[in-house]
C-alpha cells in the first residue's frame, strides 16, 4: 500500500504551487514540486503497513498541514489522496479490509478532499 496527497489544477498557478510546495518540504520530507507544464505538487503520505496505519498517517498529515489544505481549495486547487493498493497487500492477507470512519470520512469531506482507492494486479517493487 501506499498513499500519497494531491495539489492539483488547471491553470499555472506556479507562485501558488511553489508555496504548497515549499510549506510542504519545511514539514515533510517526500514532495514531488511542480514541473513544467504540469500544475500538481504530490507529497509522501505512507508506504507500506496496512490500511489502518494509512488512515491514521492521512488524519495526521491533514491535521498538520489543516491550513495549507484549506488555502488551497480556496484558490481553487484540487486536494485528492490516493492510496493505491498493490497485489503483493494481497498476499499478506487475502482479503484486505479497509475500514472508514465516520469522523475520518467526515474530516476529508470537511476541508473538501476527495478520496480515491487505486487497485493495481502489478507489483509495486518490480525486479529488474
Amino acid at each position: 500500500m501506499f498513499t500519497v496527497i494531491r495539489f492539483s489544477t488547471d491553470a499555472d498557478q506556479s507562485e501558488a504551487l511553489a508555496k504548497i510546495a515549499t510549506q510542504l518540504l519545511a514539514r515533510h520530507s517526500k514532495v514531488l514540486p511542480p514541473r513544467r507544464g504540469v500544475f500538481a505538487v504530490v507529497a509522501d503520505i505512507l508506504d507500506g503497513g496496512r490500511w489502518l496505519d494509512h488512515a491514521d498517517a492521512i488524519e495526521k498529515f491533514v491535521g498538520e498541514f489543516r491550513e495549507l489544505i484549506t488555502w488551497a481549495i480556496g484558490l481553487g486547487f484540487r486536494v485528492n489522496i490516493d492510496t493505491a493498493v498493490y497485489s503483493e497487500d494481497a498476499a499478506v492477507a487475502p482479503v484486505v479490509g479497509l475500514p472508514m470512519d465516520a469522523k475520518w470520512l467526515s474530516l476529508l469531506g470537511e476541508l473538501g478532499i476527495t478520496f480515491e482507492f487505486s487497485l493495481s494486479m502489478l507489483n509495486h517493487h518490480l525486479d529488474s
